[in-house]
């Protein structure tokens, strides 16, 4: 039992030293040069100059407002793409569904994207705390489960594989056998 608090204890110093600046002025300038290539780049996505953007935008990946950054950039794609169409696909479409795609769209990409990468960090790690916390508590069921889970994993697949090729192939047939047959016959107007 004592092994786990020094474990723990040893893994929260390295995580607080770690998450500690060691020369503030350099995080400061840091950012601060940041800041001014967030600008730069914001400002060629509004001169429409992808080019230029993407030079920049490689060098913001960790910028936190970097997601903001993409967001502009899609949509100033999707409209100049709006603009450049005919005019007959305006008349196929109503500008209600077009703004909400330039709106609405356009911001789901940009989240899914953004809580992708925290839902993978956070599942990665929790996944790996659990199997930490397993591993202590019992190594050898743990050794057990990490061997026969690939074979679980491949049995099941090929199960569910097998059934959904079996489905899709009847499914017309049952939808065919399921509808109903009326024996009316519609008059054509003269």
């Amino acid at each position: 039992m004592p092994t786990i608090f020094r474990f723990l204890t040893a893994f929260f110093l390295l995580a607080t030293v770690a998450g500690s600046p060691a020369q503030p002025d350099t995080t400061l300038d840091a950012l601060k040069t940041q800041r001014e290539q967030f600008l730069a780049a914001r400002k060629a996505v509004q001169n429409r100059d992808t080019k230029r953007f993407r030079q920049i935008a490689g060098q913001l990946r960790d910028y936190p407002l970097y997601s903001y950054l993409e967001y502009m950039e899609l949509r100033q794609r999707m409209f100049d793409k709006l603009v450049s169409l005919p005019a007959r696909f305006y008349d196929h479409n109503s500008s209600g569904a077009l703004i909400s795609k330039v709106t609405f769209n356009a911001t789901q990409v940009t989240d899914a994207a953004t809580h992708v990468i925290t839902v993978l960090v956070r599942d990665s790690l929790a996944v790996l705390g659990l199997l930490a916390w397993l591993l202590y508590l019992d190594w050898q069921l743990t050794m057990v489960a990490l061997v026969t889970a690939p074979m679980v994993i491949l049995v099941v697949s090929a199960v569910r594989g097998s059934s959904a090729r079996n489905s899709s192939t009847q499914m017309p047939l049952r939808l065919e056998s399921s509808r109903p047959r009326s024996s009316l016959k519609i008059a054509r107007m003269p």
